[in-house]
Formats: structure tokens, C-alpha cells, sequence
């Protein structure tokens, strides 16, 4: 995700550079820029999975109403994960196959074990990260705390192919903003597609969206697709709104449920 800076971030100082990749840190805080002024990633370094950053919470909304197979397009400094992670601890659900201390990261898909990717099965209760970038990867991993996580796979994969083999998912997560823009192969039609068939019958798709300009070209083409109005939460104090859609649930019952859960 990509939003102004915040309090949090006063006084913070480099720790590490690459490229357009930049990360920061206070005693309290520690998050990452690419290049702008743009916060894509704030953490509570010592209660990491507590989100700082306000869209976070509004992302995961869909989680309440059925525990199964989820997918996190868009890693970045792990924010994201870190809350998941508790989440999914706070609703007892079992965490993913293999604690081991580091993430297992695939490059190929022939080294792709997952039944995420291969036929479904057995996907109750895991979670699988797929970023496009191997060095936000290890940014990731070594400055935001992501080996500190049970081995969720992390697949180094464009989301738009990803997705093309993904099935019975219950809960899609799209947090993939970057500094200046929305990656165009996640804008199509055929992508939200790929997104719609990928899902259960009653599966939930999740979107962060900071630019005010695609909102209704998201809106468009996820009420082509998925025949149904999605859910709109703005987040306070930004631009980001946070949608929600749902492949064959009301957005009225949608909205009741998350409410009352």
C-alpha cells in the first residue's frame, strides 16, 4: 500500500537503501519507502502484528465469516502478515503446514508444492504470499520480522499468473499499490476474472485501493464480473478504501455479518 506519513515516522533514520527501496526506523517504529514520500510499509517493532496503518483491519473484515484457504497478493514489509498471522491465532485456526523458522520461497512452479496452486486440496486454514519482487522478499525478511512467522510459502510470482492456476480459495487479498501506481495487469477484466474462478463458491475477495481515481473502474468491472455490488470502507484520514465483494453472498447480508461478528 502506498499513504502519507504519519507521526510515527518523525525522526526516523535510514537503515537500509537499495535501489528505490528504502527502510526506516525510530525507537518505536520501523517502515519502508520506495523512492517518494509514501509510506508503503509501519510496523510497532515490538508489537509488529498490532497494525499501525488504518486499511489493514478493514483487509481482513472478510476473515470472521469463514476460516479456509487465503491468498496475500502483495507482501511488501509484511504488515499485512504479521496482523493475519494473530488473527488467525485469536480465531483458532490452525496456522500453515511446517513451523520452521524461515519462509519458504518459491521461484518456479515446478517447485510449487501447494495444493493452492495444484488442485485444492486439503486448503483449510493456510495462507500463501505471493510478491513479484525476490528483494522485497528479503527486506521483508530481514528488517520486518517475517522469519519470526511460521513458514507461510511465499511464492516469487506476478499475481496476474498466480492467480490464472489458484482454486477453491476462500479469502483473496489484494494489497499490491505501489509508490506511483497500480500494476496494470492487476486492473484488467481478466485478472478480476481469474480472481472470481479462483474462488469457493462463497469465497471473498479483498481489496486496498489508495488512488481515488480507480475507484470506479474497479467498482465496474468487479460488478461485471461478479454480478453483485461490492462493499466500499473508507479508511479515516486517508485515500485508501478498502473493497469488499463477495462471489455469491449479498452485499446487505455481507455487510449484517461482518457487523455483528
Amino acid at each position: 500500500m502506498a499513504i502519507k506519513s504519519f507521526w510515527q515516522t518523525w525522526f526516523g533514520r535510514c537503515i537500509f537503501k537499495s535501489g528505490n527501496i528504502h527502510v526506516y526506523q525510530n525507537p518505536f517504529f520501523r517502515w519502508l519507502t520506495f523512492d517518494s514520500p509514501l509510506t508503503q510499509t509501519l510496523i510497532n517493532r515490538k508489537h509488529p502484528e498490532r497494525p499501525v496503518l488504518k486499511y489493514i483491519d478493514a483487509l481482513l473484515l472478510g476473515l470472521r465469516l469463514k476460516e479456509g484457504a487465503i491468498v496475500l497478493f502483495g507482501l511488501g514489509g509484511g504488515a499485512v502478515v504479521h496482523t493475519l498471522h494473530a488473527k488467525i491465532k485469536t480465531l483458532n485456526t490452525p496456522t500453515c503446514r511446517g513451523l520452521s523458522a524461515a519462509s519458504k520461497v518459491t521461484m518456479d512452479p515446478a517447485d510449487n508444492p501447494r495444493d493452492v496452486e495444484h488442485g485444492g486440496r486439503d486448503v483449510e486454514h493456510t495462507l500463501d504470499i505471493v510478491e513479484i519482487s525476490p528483494q522485497m522478499i528479503q527486506v521483508a525478511r530481514h528488517y520486518f520480522g517475517i522469519d519470526t512467522l511460521p513458514a507461510y510459502p511465499i511464492h516469487c510470482k506476478d499475481a496476474a499468473v498466480f492467480i490464472k492456476t489458484a482454486n477453491n480459495l476462500q479469502h483473496i487479498l489484494l494489497d499490491v499499490y505501489q509508490a506511483h501506481d497500480y500494476p496494470k495487469q492487476c486492473l484488467t477484466e481478466s485478472f478480476f476474472q481469474d480472481c472470481y474462478d479462483a474462488l469457493n463458491p462463497d469465497g471473498i475477495l479483498a481489496i486496498n485501493n489508495p488512488d481515488p481515481k480507480l475507484q470506479t473502474i474497479i467498482i465496474t468491472i468487479l460488478r461485471k464480473i461478479f454480478n453483485t455490488i461490492p462493499m466500499s470502507i473508507p479508511i479515516d484520514k486517508t485515500t485508501n478504501q478498502v473493497i469488499l465483494i463477495a462471489k455469491s453472498i449479498k452485499p446487505g447480508w455481507l455487510i449484517n455479518t461482518i457487523i455483528n461478528n
